[in-house]
């Protein structure tokens, strides 16, 4: 009976968990603080760089150039995401508006993630080519982290499942 309890607990556990990811991909999987900065175009790199007025400027203007579709989409995925936790939290379980709310809302982070790509892709064009070097550096110091970051993820929630079974 224990063991049943134990494994109906881990797989609603595992279901929020599978649905809550692209509710928190919205941030980048990172806690909220509230505001709102540059980092929905992925720009954080820009200020790690030690780039002339110039650069500056070209990257302002190419961002302002996308600004409008920049709000939108963020309204947007605000929106899809308050339907999403409505559709988890809902007093019944409706799988197919859990489902429902899942789409809409991974439709609309693609979209932002295709529109992140063609402002990196324009961004990319005013970097001198160390500083280019420099960005792929970083994506595979990046790539590296989040690797081992998931790994310890992973063997805490396993470690966590066998004391639940204790």
């Amino acid at each position: 009976m224990k063991q049943n309890k134990v494994m109906i607990m881990a797989a609603a556990l595992i279901m929020i968990m599978v649905c809550a990811i692209p509710v928190m991909a919205g941030h980048g999987g990172k806690h909220y603080k509230g505001g709102m900065d540059n980092e929905f175009v992925g720009t954080r790199f820009l200020k790690k760089f030690n780039l002339s007025d110039e650069q500056k400027k070209q990257a302002a203007g190419i961002i302002k150039t996308h600004k409008d579709t920049i709000k939108s989409h963020m309204e947007n995925m605000m929106t899809l995401k308050q339907a999403m936790a409505e559709a988890i939290h809902a007093e019944v379980f409706d799988e197919q508006a859990v489902r429902k709310a899942c789409q809409e809302l991974s439709s609309q982070k693609e979209e932002m993630i295709v529109l992140r790509a063609k402002i990196m892709n324009e961004l990319r064009t005013i970097l001198t080519p160390d500083q280019v070097s420099q960005l792929k550096a970083r994506k595979e110091k990046k790539s590296d982290k989040m690797k081992l970051h998931f790994e310890k993820k992973w063997s805490r929630f396993e470690s966590w499942l066998d004391e639940l079974e204790q």
